[in-house]
């Protein structure tokens, strides 16, 4: 192991010592024999009469000279001057030991952890470490710092590592530098610094540390502290590659590739790769035979490729889960599937552990929920505000975030600690569905994070939960319905048909419900309904029947109807008045989509029908003629449409902004489309030949520019 040999060598920096009382405790003929071994010995090692040296220094060290027992230790530990043998380094070094030398007592601690010469007891390592390290010893302090690190016959604590690696940075020692850099980078033991953190990687780079030369460079690349320099990055990563460092083959091979800094060129891109590949380097056998992407996962600003290969390539706004390079290594294989939240992705692999990236990562390695999250989740959620719940699969919830207007959640922790199915939320608060029916709510209490008032109907019997802005409404088993946080109240009417027979609760973003019932009625209640669903006179006659299914823009709802025929109802602004349309909506239609303002109808013969908000959306003639037959799928986001053709081609139309204009990558979406994604602001296609375009919000996903080379083949 690295560590094994780095840890001794630094006894040709301890030569000074002998001057400084290596004696053993001899005095008079003793010590001046003890003197004119070591004296001797040290010449003839420095003539490469190692056998020679040897001899003198083990005399010196049976007159009991803790210099020299060390001496003939480490020989005996590298079989320098006499044949190597592990059980003579043991016991010299602990007869040394036995003095309080540190270096003695740190390099004993080496053989116990690596099991040479003895019985492997990270323990006794951790024992001798700590003797060493008292007196300052770097190598001792920094290997301790490994064993809390690594869990090696401790608790892993992240914080202990982290303060052994600054005791042992500050006394020079480059590797250690590197793991505290990596302890403020990751916030791992530190509260996150990555500024801190480029100086000491800067550090431990200029102390030839080839992981450091590596990070230093990618920092430059990602230029998210000073900027990106790109020469600058060319000379760490070819520093690293002079080590046979393979990450620095990769990242030359990207330079390359992309033309970053270097005159752009496949070929010795090629060969970057091949090299970093021929040691295993995952990343660059990915690019050398890139595997399908299986499909797109996607926050409120981001997007994430999951590969039939089990690596994952994401782009978008980093703080909503763009940049995964924090976890670069743990998403290059194993990932089965990935959660997401409104900032946040959550990657479950094989093995069972999962892997968080985006705003809700940043998490404090010391609290006790950073451990929590390494394996078992089970769904993600967040609020806008940052507020985030975990489900695991023991049924656990797991809680953190910046708390905005919560509660004291002792009063719910124990109820959260096992036998939870399923959770919620809203936009500030939480509510989690136990396996006895009963309800837990935690969050703001004007966001549905207190259910005190209806706490006796939380109890049992609920079936599931859903979510508006700001509260929940949950179905009982009996079809019931219980609501609460600042909801809109229904009228005396509407909560006698709310009373049993509901299947199933849409609500739309400014609080208003649609509750289907299993007659294929509806009852409609809530913000910007109107006054047509306060008096069912007013009430589209067409609801009493016949509902298969709702969708809803911000403010408005349409119902698709077993006949094929559509109802609208709610504010006239928000696609609620779709009377321009109205003869193409009584028949034919199979599928309803809705961005915040506009709803449209994909119908049987592949014609599109639209409505809405005129401020919202704008259908060119050229475009209205495209969608007036072969549309096979209709996709949205906040702001526009996308509509798939049988052909292969695609048709955009809505807030040009945010993916209604894709005249940017029109020659990519003439054919060849197979899968439309979107998220809150932006599209990406997937075409049958791997690659990936996309258009909208480029910060916000639109542009995938920074991970082409990741998405396609290498030409």
């Amino acid at each position: 192991m690295k560590y094994l040999v780095r840890s001794v060598f630094f006894i040709f920096l301890l030569v000074s010592l002998v001057a400084c009382g290596g004696g053993g405790g001899d005095s008079g003929d003793s010590a001046s024999k003890v003197d004119t071994f070591i004296i001797s010995a040290d010449e003839a090692y420095n003539e490469g009469k190692y056998t020679k040296a040897y001899g003198l220094y083990e005399k010196a060290a049976e007159l009991g000279d803790k210099w020299a027992q060390f001496k003939v230790a480490w020989m005996a530990e590298k079989g320098v001057g006499v044949q190597q043998n592990y059980e003579t380094a043991v016991y010299w070094y602990q007869a040394s030991a036995d003095q309080n030398y540190p270096a003695s007592q740190n390099n004993l601690g080496v053989l116990y952890e690596n099991g040479l010469g003895v019985e492997r007891d990270y323990a006794r390592a951790k024992e001798f470490y700590l003797a060493s390290a008292k007196q300052d010893n770097e190598y001792a302090q920094y290997n301790l710092g490994r064993l809390h690190k690594d869990g090696l016959g401790v608790a892993q604590n992240y914080k202990l590592a982290a303060d052994w690696f600054e005791k042992a940075a500050n006394q020079d020692h480059a590797y250690a530098k590197v793991y505290f850099a990596d302890a403020l980078y990751y916030g791992k033991g530190r509260d996150q610094d990555r500024y801190n953190a480029y100086s000491w990687y800067y550090q431990a780079a200029r102390q030839g540390v080839a992981r450091a030369q590596n990070k230093y460079a990618d920092m430059n690349v990602e230029g998210k502290l000073y900027g990106i320099d790109y020469r600058e990055a060319l000379i760490w990563y070819r520093e690293a590659a002079e080590q046979n460092y393979p990450a620095a083959f990769y990242g030359l091979g990207i330079l390359y590739e992309k033309g970053l800094g270097v005159t752009k060129d496949n070929n010795i891109a090629r060969s970057w790769y091949q090299k970093a590949a021929s040691q295993g380097y995952e990343k660059a056998i990915s690019r050398l035979n890139p595997a399908e992407i299986k499909t797109i996962f996607s926050t409120s600003g981001a997007f994430t490729a999951l590969k039939e290969d089990g690596s994952v390539v994401t782009w978008g706004r980093g703080d909503f889960g763009g940049d995964s390079s924090d976890v670069d290594t743990e998403l290059s294989t194993g990932v089965e599937t990935i959660l997401s939240t409104y900032n946040t992705f959550t990657a479950i692999k094989s093995d069972g552990s999962s892997v968080i990236w985006g705003r809700g990562a940043t998490i404090p390695s010391y609290l006790a929920v950073a451990s929590d999250l390494t394996s078992g989740v089970k769904r993600l959620l967040a609020t806008p505000h940052s507020d985030y719940a975990a489900l695991k699969d023991n049924g656990r919830v797991v809680v953190w975030g910046i708390s905005q207007g919560y509660a004291d959640l002792s009063s719910v922790s124990s109820a959260l600690e096992s036998g939870v199915k399923e959770i919620y939320s809203s936009k500030g608060a939480f509510a989690a569905l136990k396996n006895d029916g009963s309800v837990i709510t935690w969050g703001g209490i004007h966001s549905g994070g207190d259910s005190s008032s209806v706490a006796a109907e939380l109890i049992s019997d609920i079936k599931s939960i859903y979510p508006s802005n700001n509260g929940f409404v949950a179905l009982k088993y009996n079809g019931g319905l219980v609501m609460w946080g600042y909801i809109y109240e229904p009228n005396s009417y509407q909560k006698s048909n709310l009373t049993s027979g509901v299947k199933e609760v849409y609500t739309s973003d400014v609080g208003g419900f649609a509750a289907l019932k299993d007659n294929g009625s509806v009852i409609s209640w809530g913000w910007g309904c109107g006054s047509e669903c306060d008096d069912p006179s007013l009430f589209p006659t067409e609801l009493s029947s016949g509902v298969n299914t709702i969708v809803s823009t911000e403010n408005a709802f349409a119902a698709l109807k077993d006949d094929n025929s559509v109802v609208v109802w709610g504010d006239s602004d928000a696609g609620g008045d779709p009377s321009s349309v109205a003869s193409d909506l009584t028949s034919g239609v199979t599928g309803l989509y809705a961005t915040l303002n506009i709803f449209a109808a994909l119908k049987e013969d592949g014609s599109v029908v639209t409505w809405g908000s005129a401020n919202f959306y704008d259908i060119l003639s050229s475009v209205a003629s495209e969608l007036s037959s072969g549309v096979k799928a209709i996709y949205s986001n906040e702001y526009a449409f996308a509509a798939l053709k049988e052909d292969g081609s695609v048709v955009t139309w809505g807030l040009a902004y945010y993916g209604g204009d894709s005249s940017l990558v029109a020659s990519d979406l003439k054919s060849g489309v197979k899968m439309i994604f979107s998220n809150n602001n932006a599209f990406a296609a997937l075409k049958e030949d791997g690659s990936v375009v996309t258009w909208g919000v480029q910060d916000l996903g639109g542009d995938s520019s920074s991970v082409t080379h990741l998405l396609t083949s290498l030409e």
